[in-house]
């Protein structure tokens, strides 16, 4: 019996030692599984990508500008009524001061009978933009301000008003010999130019044959007030204010009264 058991004893150590021990699992293995986890974990690299940039396009104009005094220096032997004073100043660059003589506003004369004439100064001339066209007529006033008309062909007209921020072009309609203001575009120093605007001249003329609202006249422009009796259409009234500007130097009353007539014709 002793010897029975002795068998079972030694049989159950056969069968425990046949049991893997941790030590005797292969260590690549769980090097491997380690190092597949760490591969699954790492992140997706993401690639960015910069915007297209569109290519810069450079805007076509019908009328490009230029700086006032190139324009003058090209165009001054068309004008009788103003000149150009050239001054030599130390430290002063004359492209950046630019000097007309013009009549005195006044009517002021000399000893000897001629015409008094007084100076205008412009001050960064070259960053004053005027329209790169001959020229038909040119006024300077007093403020540093101008006027210049230009002849378009087939009776359209442009009169361009320089003031502190660019330009003020008018455009006009030759009828009846009258330069008709019908539409008004604004320049700014930084603009390189302008698109013409075409008038409906069929329109301006129906208008024109138009009674006149003359409330709405006298809300517009006051002056009118003396004057309000004798005018019963939209021509009346028209012919009435171009009559007044003869006799305007100011840039501003200018444009108020050129402002009226497009009102009235719209």
């Amino acid at each position: 019996m002793n010897d029975n058991l002795l068998q079972m004893v030694e049989e159950a150590d056969q069968h425990s030692s046949s049991v893997p021990t941790e030590t005797d699992l292969p260590a690549e293995q769980e090097s491997t599984d380690q190092t597949d986890d760490q591969q699954d974990s790492q992140p997706e690299e993401v690639v960015q990508t910069q915007p297209q940039t569109q290519p810069e396009t450079t805007q076509h104009f019908e009328i490009s500008t230029t700086p006032f005094p190139d324009w003058f220096s090209q165009n001054h032997q068309n004008f009788t009524n103003v000149g150009h004073v050239r001054l030599s100043i130390v430290g002063v660059r004359p492209e950046r001061n630019f000097i007309f003589k013009i009549p005195d506003p006044k009517g002021g004369q000399l000893d000897d009978g001629s015409q008094e004439m007084i100076l205008c100064l412009f001050m960064d001339a070259h960053k004053i933009p005027v329209l790169d066209l001959p020229g038909s007529s040119i006024n300077v006033y007093h403020n540093s301000t101008f006027k210049i008309v230009y002849d378009l062909g087939s009776g359209k007209f442009l009169k361009c008003y320089g003031v502190k921020t660019g330009l003020i072009v008018i455009f006009c309609a030759n009828i009846g010999n009258k330069l008709i203001p019908y539409d008004m575009v604004k320049v700014k120093k930084k603009d390189r130019g302008l698109n013409t605007v075409e008038p409906n001249l069929t329109q301006i003329q129906q208008r024109l044959n138009q009674n006149v609202d003359r409330e709405s006249l006298l809300l517009q422009y006051n002056q009118v007030n003396k004057s309000i009796d004798d005018i019963t259409t939209i021509q009346s009234a028209v012919d009435w204010l171009l009559e007044r500007t003869d006799s305007i130097l100011d840039v501003n009353h200018l444009l108020q009264i050129d402002k009226v007539i497009i009102n009235l014709l719209s």
